[in-house]
């Protein structure tokens, strides 16, 4: 019998003992992977056609609009309808809503996305300190990058809110008035495409290693909003002329990705400048 009794507690694989007290068995459970809880914010904004441009879906009804913001975790909400944009052939882009919301406690993009009945992917969020009255002023096109852009200017009574908005975008900005930096002008220059980043290399080559990758990345937007709206830059207007001066097509690639700041393989940066040639040299 005791043999048989210490070959059941052997084979028993329900029960350990535990090593640090023999005389105290344990449970032994396996370890479930958890997945980490949602990240929650409190600002955020939604951008949804009125109606799917395609196939004339209807996407957002005013009373879908009026079931999310009539959530009590929203304590401040504004919204408008831009009917005004255009694309880079001058055709209208069709209705959208542009929505900023602020909640009282943290709240996670499904939530939202569930609340106003859109795909998760438009709910983005608000951060950093003024995100979200930058984001109010942006409801009417008013930032002066948007106005450098040609964007339409749209008037203050065609935002709907339930708060001061205008207030709150003044209060933000009414910041002390300063005279602008030689490092200011340069990243107004580089963000408008007047300057471009060999310019700034030759003419401040300090500036130019200190803040290279902030330089970059205005020039990468200055490029990306300026190829949405089909415009085109000083820089883009010597591209064009270079283009037409007889040189070879390799060489006039080249000295586009070089201005460009392509980067990648010979045939991946030809290939780019060549995509900007076409949309830039079309009559």
């Amino acid at each position: 019998m005791p043999a048989a009794e210490n070959r059941s507690v052997a084979n028993d694989t329900s029960r350990a003992v535990s090593p640090r007290n023999p005389g105290r068995a344990s449970v032994r459970t396996k370890s479930k992977d958890k997945k980490p809880a949602p990240r929650r914010y409190r600002s955020f904004k939604i951008t949804q056609y009125r109606r799917h441009p395609e196939t004339g879906e209807v996407l957002m009804t005013p009373r879908q609009l009026q079931r999310g913001l009539a959530h009590r975790s929203i304590t401040k909400w504004a919204w408008t309808e831009h009917d005004q944009d255009r694309r880079s052939d001058g055709s209208l882009v069709p209705p959208h809503i542009h929505i900023a919301l602020q909640c009282r406690d943290a709240r996670t993009r499904e939530q939202i996305a569930e609340w106003f009945g859109v795909p998760l992917e438009l709910v983005q969020i608000l951060g950093g300190r003024g995100g979200f009255a930058s984001y109010l002023r942006y409801l009417t096109h008013e930032d002066p990058t948007q106005q450098a852009l040609g964007k339409h200017r749209y008037p203050d009574t065609n935002v709907v809110a339930n708060f001061d908005w205008r207030g709150e975008v003044e209060a933000h900005f009414a910041r002390p008035m300063k005279l602008p930096t030689r490092l200011d002008e340069i990243k107004l220059g580089v963000l408008a495409g007047t300057l471009r980043l060999w310019e700034v290399r030759e003419t401040d080559p300090l500036v130019y290693a200190k803040h290279f990758p902030t330089l970059k990345r205005l020039a990468e937007e200055c490029r990306t909003a300026h190829v949405e709206a089909g415009t085109m830059t000083p820089h883009h207007q010597d591209m064009k002329l270079r283009v037409r001066t007889g040189v070879t097509l390799t060489e006039s690639l080249s000295w586009i990705a070089d201005r460009l700041g392509f980067e990648g393989d010979h045939y991946d940066r030809m290939l780019r400048a060549s995509n900007v040639v076409r949309a830039k040299t079309a009559p």
